[in-house]
């Protein structure tokens, strides 16, 4: 099978560079300044967070679950990754 012109504008490399949210947001101050909803620790995101699942990750210092719209509110103060009704 052939692949199509979109299939090949699709693998085609473009130059510009592209920064996740993630990326933003483990490179901003805001990440070492979340602490744990359950214990106050501070999280460290580079290093001691598990996911537990697609919406929870475990707090490295109390093995509490945290639910990720603790990361989505940092972002949002922070100016980045504006998700609609998330404050």
């Amino acid at each position: 099978m052939w692949m199509s012109d979109m299939d090949e504008r699709a693998l085609s490399h473009d130059n510009s560079e592209f920064v996740s949210i993630t990326q933003a947001f483990l490179a901003s101050e805001l990440r070492s300044k979340i602490h744990c909803p359950r214990c106050g620790a501070t999280i460290d995101f580079g290093g001691k967070v598990e996911w537990k699942g697609p919406d929870h990750f475990a707090c490295g210092h109390c093995d509490r679950l945290v639910n990720k719209s603790l990361i989505i509110r940092a972002m949002n103060d922070l100016g980045i990754g504006q998700i609609p009704g998330m404050k």
